[in-house]
């Protein structure tokens, strides 16, 4: 698999290998790190050219934080936001020199190989919710839990689409509020 992450996003790579968990430097990194998560992730979903609200859906399932290293199926790790697994940690230090540790404390190089698989999983799919479904668990190896996944995240994403239409709304209403808007109004 070759990961596509932009250069500018590589060089902080080498920051969070110096990293001693929770000393005071690792807890400003976290806290800095989570402030630019959406940023990073509005980035990579412009970069690899997928809704920003599939990328917010994967990412919300996924459940995981900056920091993050949680236990997979088969011993393995998830790791960050978008909790990549450690599958493909070999090639991500083979090509970036990324490690663990980078992908688990950058938001921004968690969200771009994140971007990066699910770019490649929908590219390869026959639609984009079986690219989605492909970012968890391949469809040929196993319709059941790929479907499974597939839904949530679905669910996940209307979720996300119906507060963005509630939000859009109010939006529109102060930005063309007239003053009859106002209880007050008296009509003379």
């Amino acid at each position: 698999m070759f990961f596509d992450i932009p250069a500018q996003y590589l060089e902080e790579a080498h920051i969070y290998e110096l990293l001693e968990v929770n000393s005071p430097s690792y807890i400003q990194v976290i806290a800095k790190e989570k402030g630019r998560a959406q940023e990073c992730l509005v980035a990579a979903s412009k970069y690899f050219d997928i809704s920003p609200f599939i990328m917010q859906a994967v990412k919300d399932h996924e459940n995981g934080e900056i920091g993050s290293a949680n236990g997979a199926a088969g011993g393995s790790k998830d790791y960050g936001p978008y909790q990549i697994n450690t599958v493909f940690l070999d090639e991500l230090n083979q090509q970036h020199n990324i490690s663990w540790k980078s992908l688990s404390y950058s938001a921004c190089i968690n969200a771009f190989v994140g971007g990066s698989i699910l770019k490649q999983r929908i590219k390869l799919a026959s639609n984009v919710w079986e690219g989605v479904g492909n970012y968890h668990y391949n469809i040929k190896k196993s319709p059941l839990i790929h479907y499974s996944y597939r839904l949530k995240v679905l669910k996940v994403y209307r979720s996300l689409l119906k507060d963005k239409m509630s939000f859009e709304k109010i939006e529109f209403r102060n930005k063309y509020k007239s003053k009859t808007d106002d209880p007050n109004y008296a009509n003379n």
